[in-house]
């Protein structure tokens, strides 16, 4: 997710940067405009294999934070993603792997007890952080009890909800998660409030990342250029709003990078970012603007790479905000939107209108179980009368420069031609800050926010958006029947029987409409001539150790 306008300053600045596609390495921590890198002769001097010296650039949003158990944004993660490696990963089959499976996991082994409540995860041997420290079992227990203290304020502490011993540290009453133990160096037991079978996927994403003993001495330090145990390795500081230059760890044991590192331009505009790949300025963009869908294929050819997405898109109402309490009033916006026509006119039918809070890639989604996600105008405007109307200034929230301009004033012009709304204002905001403010519940409108899977898991769509102590439900919802379903969702013997308690709470969710789902989503990205072997994992992280580069 990126940024809005763009800046005449910092497009000269990106112009100057042949050096992007060059065979010489950004200077250490040198900044999105800077002017020490190579010519463009010598980036045009021969394609070959690629070296040590070999950099290649990458578009980046600015990160809202880069601490692994704070970091649940997408800005953040996907730089985090490369700085470390995981427990385990997820494939493409959506299963947990590790182990002689996949080198780059920590994970010799994950095992759990009969009734999925005791977790034993072996490491493996010879990995370290990039100072030189060990990554060992404690190295986990520093890292998870730091992101379930409270006083640490850590946005993924939610994450670490179902570990023995997370309620007390919540309340005050205790420090340490009791449920995490370093039975030895290589061993780590992690007990669980209740069985949990899902738990092993959750392993692999960003909250559960290791953490060395320097970043607890000085997490702000940390923040600014974080110590990982991953392929690649900060080289300077993060430049806030310009760069983060990365540089490949000589000593990674898993696969390990075949070029010198990734030098992110943090770019305000992803139209802008699209731009300067096209222009040969860029060699990987992850996220490409929506709204030049049509072209996609025309401008980049072989480079242009579609695939597979956990991700749908929606607005939100703040139930704090008394204006939506009324549930006819969100049933009606949401039956007042033509998906399959914004689908048609803004992304050229690329997408798909969403009819479920659950991707259709994960087990549990339901086609057209929404019956308020279908268009029907009539019914929208009887329910809005029921509801009352809306007077004042309908309120539209969103991160800007990514392309959501477009198709917001869709919606809002719907609503009015509709419903008859005759004042709406669009409120667009640097992602990093929008994210801040609805932390902080203060966004008194609509608001725009997509969701990938962090686990393949139907409960992920429900309990970090809806619970009532979810680490991103930021509408402020509350329903103890919702909560008390995932619960009993969560401790089911088998997948299938989760699934059917998930899938109640789902039905009270679609009735009450505090979200209005839009549509889901593939992920569109392109690269340069000089980048082989693109590949976006389960998380949706791209994963530049396995690149082949020419230089």
């Amino acid at each position: 997710m990126s940024k809005t306008q763009v800046i005449p300053a910092l497009l000269l600045s990106l112009a100057m940067l042949a050096a992007g596609c060059s065979s010489n390495p950004a200077p250490s921590g040198s900044e999105a405009g800077a002017s020490e890198g190579a010519s463009t002769e010598t980036a045009a001097a021969g394609a070959g294999e690629a070296s040590s010296d070999t950099i290649i650039n990458a578009y980046s949003c600015e990160p809202q934070h880069l601490v692994p158990t704070n970091s649940n944004e997408e800005c953040g993660s996907d730089i985090l993603a490369n700085v470390f490696t995981p427990l385990i990963h997820i494939n493409d089959d959506k299963k947990a792997v590790y182990g002689k499976d996949d080198p780059d996991t920590v994970a010799e082994d994950v095992k759990a007890n009969e009734d999925n409540t005791v977790w034993t995860i072996t490491l493996k041997d010879g990995w370290t952080f990039h100072n030189g420290e060990k990554v060992d079992a404690e190295s986990y227990v520093r890292a998870w009890n730091y992101g379930a203290n409270p006083k640490n304020a850590q946005a993924n502490a939610p994450f670490f909800d179902k570990i023995k011993g997370y309620a007390e540290v919540e309340a005050g009453s205790a420090t340490e998660l009791e449920g995490v133990k370093a039975i030895d160096e290589k061993t780590l037991e992690v007990t669980l409030t209740e069985p949990f079978a899902p738990f092993v996927t959750q392993l692999g994403y960003t909250a559960y990342y290791p953490l060395p003993k320097v970043a607890i001495d000085d997490m702000k330090a940390f923040n600014e250029a974080p110590i990982g145990n991953g392929p690649f390795k900060f080289d300077g500081e993060w430049k806030h709003n310009q760069a983060i230059h990365l540089a490949t760890n000589a000593d990674y044991p898993g696969n390990k990078a075949s070029y010198g590192g990734i030098h992110f331009q943090i770019i305000e505009d992803l139209n802008t970012a699209y731009n300067e790949l096209r222009a040969g300025n860029l060699d990987v963009v992850k996220n490409l603007p929506p709204e030049q869908q049509a072209t996609f294929e025309s401008d980049l050819g072989e480079n242009y790479i579609e695939q597979e997405s956990s991700n749908f898109t929606f607005l939100a109402f703040p139930t704090y905000v008394d204006t939506f309490k009324e549930k006819k009033l969100r049933q009606a916006l949401s039956m007042a939107i033509d998906r399959e026509a914004i689908n048609k006119a803004v992304w050229n039918g690329t997408r798909t209108p969403a009819d479920d809070f659950v991707s259709p890639t994960i087990d549990g989604y339901r086609e057209g179980i929404c019956k308020y996600c279908t268009y029907n105008p009539e019914e929208a405007k009887k329910l809005f009368e029921e509801a009352g109307g809306f007077d004042g200034t309908l309120e539209i929230w969103f991160n800007s420069g990514a392309g959501h301009e477009e198709w917001i004033e869709a919606v809002s012009n719907g609503w009015q031609q509709t419903l008859g709304i005759k004042d709406v204002k669009f409120q667009p905001m640097v992602f990093a800050e929008y994210v801040t403010k609805l932390e902080e519940k203060s966004i008194d409108g609509v608001y725009r926010l997509g969701w990938k899977a962090d686990y393949p898991s139907m409960e992920n769509y429900l309990a970090p958006i809806f619970g009532s102590k979810g680490s991103s439900n930021y509408t402020g919802y509350a329903n103890p029947e919702v909560d008390e379903l995932i619960k009993k969702g969560n401790a089911a013997p088998s997948i299938e029987e989760s699934v059917k308690l998930y899938q109640q709470a789902d039905d009270i969710l679609l009735d009450e409409m505090h979200l209005v789902p839009i549509v889901f989503s593939k992920k569109y990205s392109g690269k340069s001539d000089r980048i082989q072997n693109f590949k976006l994992d389960f998380f949706e992280h791209v994963n530049y150790n396995e690149f082949k580069v020419t230089s």
